[in-house]
């Protein structure tokens, strides 16, 4: 691609330099500055303003400028977890993979071959990130083709291992909703990752491979009295916690950023989420939500807000329900629950499943499934019914007598009459 900006002399005779700025439907089109350091300042604004610039004429798109656009255009709808899910998921695999082809050239066959190489065990090597703006030193596990010797440390031997159906899932996410964009952008006509599947280890495999909906796995009740009773003689803001999560099926984040004033006599206002940085953020879909207050959780709230103003704790609207003054970390609360669960025994869960159990069991129940799906705030009931179609009831329940219940119309009459 040729440079956008390029050195002219006015008829003034002075030296300017010029950006051709109509691929990035730039006003004026042709701006002019008096120094090139100028100019590449406009020229990244143009672009941060335009998405890298990548409109339908262009056909040189690489992945990587594609990546860097989504990235920036979507920053502030993405939760800081998705985002830094997907950065991390471009840095240590799309982009050693797919960051220099252009969009257009890049095929459902090529897909495929990468998801299957990521299935099968690939060479890995434990590493320490040592570059320039490292703020502390962080240790993970990477691909060995992902080692960058001017920027990471080894730490000890290269094993090999293979990547989970669920990390191979996250990374077909990844490249589908980037790809996705270029469809957007009019750079191509059909997203490549539509029809990528893995065929390495059969049907059973590739479906595990493309799964976009994770299986959910609810606790028992059973599980769920032992977690409350261990939490009700041991750690009791624990117990609190886990209590509302069961009871409201809110996302973690959101739990954490419940504050006094979002409870009123007969539900709760889910507004905002705490994100793993404890940054305070919109929920994950930016709608506010009511959730009903259950009788139980509605005491338990109460007993709480008498014991935290009997002892000092801020109790006004905009203090945090849970937490001293700031809201309670991921760490702190991951940490505290593996205690719980190791000591009751539960395996095979983890803290977010208290919202497939609050689903679970209203759906089993007879809720109804839109009522459920607002509940859980999830922006439509086809996203409830994905993750939870299997608890809805398919018994029938005398539903076909409903029919005689209303008169017949006049051509059913007729139609019956002539029958007789």
């Amino acid at each position: 691609m040729a440079d956008p900006i390029r050195k002219i002399k006015t008829l003034k005779g002075t030296t300017v330099y010029q950006i051709d700025g109509r691929r990035f439907n730039a006003s004026p089109a042709r701006p002019q500055f008096a120094t090139r350091e100028k100019a590449e300042d406009a020229l990244a604004r143009m672009i941060a303003a335009r998405g890298a610039g990548l409109n339908p004429t262009r056909r040189d798109v690489m992945f990587a400028m594609q990546a860097e656009s989504y990235l920036k255009n979507n920053a502030n709808e993405l939760a800081g977890k998705t985002l830094r899910s997907y950065g991390g998921n471009l840095k240590v695999h799309l982009l050693p993979a797919f960051g220099n082809k252009r969009i257009i050239d890049i095929t459902t066959e090529q897909i495929e071959t990468f998801l299957a190489e990521k299935r099968a065990a690939q060479k890995m090597v434990t590493v320490i990130d040592a570059g320039e703006g490292c703020r502390r030193e962080r240790t993970h596990k990477i691909p060995l083709a992902a080692f960058d010797a001017t920027k990471m440390r080894k730490l000890g031997p290269e094993f090999e291992r293979a990547l989970s159906a669920g990390t191979v899932g996250q990374l077909r996410a990844t490249l589908a909703v980037i790809l996705q964009s270029a469809v957007r952008h009019k750079i191509i006509a059909i997203n490549p990752v539509r029809d990528a599947r893995v065929g390495s280890r059969g049907r059973k495999a590739k479906m595990a491979s493309s799964r976009a909906v994770p299986k959910e796995r609810p606790f028992t009740e059973d599980q769920r009295d032992a977690l409350l009773r261990w939490c009700a003689e041991t750690d009791s803001e624990l117990g609190d916690f886990l209590f509302l999560l069961f009871k409201t099926g809110c996302r973690i984040g959101e739990a954490r950023g419940l504050r006094w004033g979002d409870v009123s006599a007969d539900h709760i206002r889910i507004e905002r989420s705490i994100d793993d940085k404890n940054v305070e953020t919109p929920t994950k879909t930016g709608n506010v939500r009511e959730v009903e207050l259950a009788p139980g959780l509605k005491k338990v709230l109460a007993g709480r807000f008498s014991d935290r103003q009997h002892t000092g704790h801020g109790v006004a609207a905009i203090d945090y329900v849970f937490g001293n003054g700031q809201p309670l970390s991921v760490r702190n609360l991951s940490y505290r629950f593996e205690i719980a669960r190791k000591a009751t025994g539960i395996t095979g869960h983890r803290m977010y499943d208290t919202r497939a159990t609050f689903a679970s069991i209203l759906l089993s129940r007879g809720a109804p499934l839109l009522w459920v799906s607002k509940m859980l705030g999830h922006s439509s009931a086809k996203t409830t019914l994905d993750h939870y179609a299997s608890w809805v009831p398919t018994e029938s329940k005398g539903f076909i007598g409903l029919l005689d219940d209303q008169p017949l119309a006049a051509t059913e009459r007729a139609a019956l009459n002539a029958s007789t």
